[in-house]
């Protein structure tokens, strides 16, 4: 299904600035936990890998390897995110590198390495200040 939508993704990209290359992030997000487990990311890379490999990309367009994120890290996070702490293309290019460092790590899915690098930089489990600020305003309704 990918592969009938690459040439019009490479047609259409935004150009936000003038580089020698830009760099393009293939990302699903997905909602079903079936989809965390160890070496499902791995096969569907291998086979998005050789798509690419058949394709004519740009010079100028730097395909990265394909990454799978679940919803539920990027709401728990939108905090990090949003205050700069975590940046989503640093952690996906920190864990192409991390996946080739061997044979098991090949295998770690990205949802694992995201939560690691998180809890590194002092993230616990914790409502997102969106959601807070949602709860706090049914609250104020409520008493009102």
């Amino acid at each position: 299904m990918i592969e009938n939508y690459i040439t019009t993704i490479f047609q259409n990209l935004d150009r936000f600035e003038i580089t020698d290359r830009f760099n393009v992030y293939p990302i699903i997000v997905y909602q079903d936990p079936c989809f965390d487990i160890e070496g499902f990311r791995y096969l569907l890379n291998d086979r998005f890998e050789k798509l690419k490999r058949s394709r004519v990309i740009p010079e100028d367009c730097f395909v990265k390897e394909f990454v799978m994120v679940p919803l539920e890290i990027l709401i728990k996070l939108e905090d990090y995110f949003a205050d700069g702490i975590l940046q989503l293309d640093i952690l996906i290019d920190n864990y192409i590198v991390e996946c080739k460092k061997s044979e098991q790590n090949k295998l770690l899915p990205f949802n694992k390495y995201i939560m690691r690098q998180a809890k590194e930089k002092g993230y616990r489990e914790r409502k997102s200040s969106r959601f807070q600020n949602i709860l706090d305003s049914f609250v104020e309704k409520k008493l009102n």
